[in-house]
Parts: structure tokens; sequence; C-alpha cells
């Protein structure tokens, strides 16, 4: 088993405890997963020797004790220890001295009291009557007040219920589930906190809420914590799982956004209300938000599962896969221009992505396009939980799902070695301080559009051997120079396949098939006029003065005569 990168022992039945052993595993990688069985004990520290990114998945067992603070248990959140009755500690909001040892309950001590003579009992027989008649009154008065309160706690869910759901025009569309995060380890919701009434005191008890974005998704939160779950990536943004729901036959992708940020009924309903605009996007290429899932110590977000990978493992990342013709990259290219360009002139707010790039192109069986991830990093900074590393649209991305995506490449070896997407970025975007705009769109869809045409990510050491040297070198003195260089509008580099292509164009220095990817002209016979038509579209997109770009309604028109 050494080299094992993956184990799920997953609804098995096994019990006794979890074997110290798990934590020897040098290879394991991905996913630990000995959820729905019966282990009980301690969660054994040795564990906390497992790889950084291993998700671990101990859910409805019988496990108890602290939760170990050692190596990468450390850094799993409360979703990996939910339904457990005797877990205590960190990352669960189960104080340790609140749980009481199983094992070690004392039996409360005999009474010695010797018994009172026959003629005591008699004296003391009304007395006693009466005791009892009070108690069993105060019972009954007792069981009253608790069926009063219940009544008046429905009341007053179901009457603040309709003012939340009263906000939006939509609203009475959309189907709201009251739910409650077992973070008690699978205690009765009653049995939570419920806070102080004000503030964060309404959101810490681990009360939340799966919210539907219509009533066409009808799934609640423990079917999503029963069901198996496959770990797509984890990275700063998240853990992303594949779930298939509803008698295995619907597959949805679920993001978790992480436990940070708490609770907060302001923080609650901006959330509400970022996730409300976003799940109005509905367009066929893009990726459609279908709930969300707020509390205290868990925020997710479920979509739609597109199951083909992303344009850039389309492009690069399968070794051994077949090419993509040229009909299927045009094909690719027109459904996420119109994903784009509904986003920026139909959608509620005329959204701007903020992160365009390969990798947040997600396609189906059919090489149809979807355009993912957008406003995610709007609700992460919504939510308190900001993604490690740089900042990718300065907190004003405005989601789109980038559920599901293939685990990218190691850092410096991707098109995405800039960081957050930087080789797409428009060169105006690097300027500090500056915010995203519909431009910034345009420009990144043509570098993408370029990388279609030419096989080439955006940095120069994505250039096959016999074109590097001129693929890399600078442009001076020069049209090229002075229409994708750092001027005025550039406020930076532009990518070096921009300023490769341009020249190319401008200046006529290599034919068209110098500048066309190699593994096109292995195939069928390309309609030159098609590839020729599609370039300059490209280059349209990447103009380094915004004002020289077109909007991406003219972008998709221009690409919809192609073909």
């Amino acid at each position: 088993m050494p080299n094992l990168q993956q184990l799920d022992l997953s609804s098995n039945a096994f019990n006794g405890s979890i074997p110290p052993d798990l934590g020897e595993l040098p290879r394991l990688a991905g996913t630990l997963n000995l959820s729905h069985n019966h282990f009980s004990g301690v969660v054994p520290p040795e564990l906390g020797r497992l790889a950084a990114t291993v998700t671990l998945d101990l859910r409805f067992n019988n496990l108890s004790g602290a939760i170990p603070q050692t190596g990468s248990l450390a850094s799993q959140g409360p979703t990996a220890f939910l339904n457990n009755p005797g877990l205590c500690g960190y990352p669960l909001q189960v104080p340790c001295r609140a749980v009481p040892p199983p094992t070690e309950s004392p039996t409360p001590p005999a009474t010695t009291t010797p018994l009172p003579s026959t003629a005591s009992s008699d004296r003391h027989q009304p007395i006693r009557t009466g005791l009892i008649a009070l108690i069993s009154v105060a019972d009954a008065a007792g069981v009253a007040l608790v069926g009063v309160i219940l009544v008046y706690m429905y009341w007053k869910v179901k009457d603040r219920k309709g003012h939340r759901d009263g906000g939006g025009d939509d609203s009475s569309k959309s189907g709201l589930c009251r739910c409650m995060l077992w973070q008690h380890g699978g205690s009765d919701s009653s049995d939570a906190s419920s806070g102080d009434g004000d503030g964060e005191g309404k959101y810490s008890g681990g009360e939340g809420e799966l919210v539907a974005m219509d009533r066409g998704f009808r799934v609640e939160l423990d079917e999503l914590l029963r069901s198996s779950a496959y770990v797509l990536g984890k990275g700063g943004k998240g853990i992303v799982y594949k779930v298939v729901v509803a008698n295995g036959t619907t597959p949805v992708a679920v993001r978790r956004l992480g436990g940070g940020g708490g609770g907060g009924a302001d923080r609650c309903k901006e959330f509400a209300a970022e996730a409300r605009a976003v799940g109005r996007v509905r367009h066929p290429n893009v990726v459609r938000l279908r709930a969300y899932y707020w509390s205290a110590d868990e925020k997710l977000v479920v979509t739609d599962f597109v199951g083909n990978g992303n344009l850039t493992t389309a492009l690069r990342g399968r070794p051994g896969q077949t090419v993509l013709s040229w009909s299927a990259r045009l094909k690719i290219a027109k459904g996420a221009a119109r994903g784009l360009a509904y986003l920026h002139e139909s959608s509620p707010r005329r959204f701007v992505h903020g992160e365009v790039k390969p990798s947040n192109i997600l396609l189906d069986a059919d090489f149809t396009a979807h355009v993912a991830d957008f406003g995610l990093a709007r609700l992460l900074a919504v939510a308190g939980c900001a993604p490690d590393g740089p900042p990718s649209t300065g907190g004003a991305g405005l989601l789109g799902g980038a559920i599901p995506y293939v685990k990218p490449p190691a850092p410096g070896t991707g098109p995405d070695r800039f960081g957050a997407g930087g080789g797409y970025r428009a060169p105006e975007a690097r300027a500090p301080g500056a915010k995203p705009t519909q431009k910034w769109d345009v420009f990144s869809f043509g570098v993408v559009l370029l990388e279609l045409l030419t096989g080439r990510g955006p940095a120069a050491d994505h250039a096959s051997p016999s074109t590097s040297a001129s693929f890399s070198a600078p442009v001076s003195g020069s049209t090229a120079t002075d229409r994708s260089g750092s001027g005025e509008h550039g406020g930076g580099a532009v990518p070096e396949v921009v300023r490769w292509v341009r020249r190319g164009f401008e200046e006529d220095v290599r034919p068209l098939a110098e500048m066309v990817d190699p593994a096109l002209l292995r195939g069928p016979a390309l309609p030159k006029k098609e590839v020729v038509a599609a370039f300059h579209v490209a280059l349209q997109c990447t103009e380094s003065d915004p004002e020289l770009r077109p909007r991406m309604k003219a972008v998709a028109d221009s690409l919809e005569k192609i073909g």
C-alpha cells in the first residue's frame, strides 16, 4: 500500500477503532474516506502525519474525545467530523468540557436513609399525596408551556422566512429548506445553541439553511452529506466535490468555501443577495448556480456538474487524448463568447467576470463551452473566506461557479504561472488598485482565442522549439510595439502570444502555417478564411487601448459569422 493515493472505505459497517497505521501512507494525496461506518474511540493523532492535501471524511461514525490538532488534522474543516456524538474541540463548536466522558458517568449513590416506621408513614400520607398532585399539575403545566414555546418558535421562524423571501421579486419561486448543520456530533437541532437573538448570535449556534434557486432542485442538506463525494480539487478557493444525489442519477458540484468568517445577520443577508443575483443568471453557456448553504461555520455553493473537464486539459492536459479539431475549437470559442456576452449585456447586473481563462471554460460531452467561476471572488469576500494567495480580481469578480475544475498544474509549470490567471489579464489590469471592467474580459477572451488557434499559452515558454526564439523576442520600432506593448494604456507587458501573433500579421514576418497549432495541420485541411477571420477577431480583442476593443456582444456576433 505505499503507493496508495486515495482510499475510500465508506459504508462498509466497519467497527472498532481507526487503525493508526493509516497515517503512515506516504503517497496518499487525495481522499481518506471512512464515513458511514461504526468506528469508535478517538481520532488517531497519527492521521496528522498525512499530507496537507489529503481530505479526511470521518462523518457518521461513533468517534469520541478531543480532535487532535496535529499536522493535517488541524487544517480540516468541521464537515470532516460531523455526526460523531462524542467528538469535541476545534473545528467543531463543541467545547470538550461540555462533553461528558461516555464511560465514566457516575451512578447516583445509593441512599442509606432508613425506612420510616408505619406510624410515621401514616402520619405523613396526606402530605405525600398532596405533593404528588402538585408535581402532576406542574408537569402538565410544563408540557403546556413547552407546547406554547414550540408553536411560538414555529411561527417566528415562518415569519422570519417570509420577511427574508419577500426581499426579491423571484423569492416565491425559490425553495427554502430549513436545516441544521450537525456540528454537535449528530445531536438533534434543538440541542444547538440558539444564540442571544441579535447580530452574530442568530447564526453562531450551528443553524444554517440550504437555499435552492428554483423549485426544480429538491435536495436536502442531509442528502448532500450522505451522498458519495469525489474530490475534484482543493485550493485557495475551497474544496470542490462531485456529489451524486437523487438516487444516484443527478451529479452536482459542491464547493466548500471554508469555515471561516463567522455568521452574522447582515453578512448572511448580503451573501444571500449575491447568491440570488447569481442564481438568476441562466444561459446555456454559463454554469448555473443551483443552491447555497450558509451557517456560521460552513458556506457551500452547489452548481450543475459539467463533466468533460476544462479547456486547459482539452488543449494540453491529458496524455494521449484526441486533438481538438478546428470545428470543436470554433464551437468552444462561440459558446464562451455567447456566455460572456450574456453576462455583460443581459444578466441581471451586467456582470464582469474578471478571470476569463481556459481553466474557467468547462466543456460537456459535446464540447459545448460553459463559462465558470463568475462571482466566486465576491461570495468569498462576503463570506469572510478570502482565498489563499494574491487576490484574483480585487474582490470584484462576480460568481460563475468554477465548479467543477480539474486540478491545475504545479506552480510555475502551466499557463497560469503568472498567478491567478495573470497571463490572460489585460495590460491595464496590472495597475495597482485597478478594478475589473468588461473590456478586461474582452482582452482575456482574445488571449484564450489565440490559445485555441495557436495551441500556445500566454507565456513564451509554451512556444515550440522551432519558434521559441521569435516568439519571445522583444519587439521594437514597429507597429506591434505601439499597439500591444506597455504604452499609455498598457500598464504592463502584454502576453507574449499577443505580441508574437500581432507581429506576424502586421509585419508579415511569418506564414499562417507557422502560427496555427501544429496539431491542427496534421488533420483535415483547414478552412484558411475561417482561421484568418478568427485571428482577426482575437487581435481586435487584444488591443492595448481598451477603447479600441469591441464589446463582447460584437465579438460573439463576429464569431457566429465564421463557419
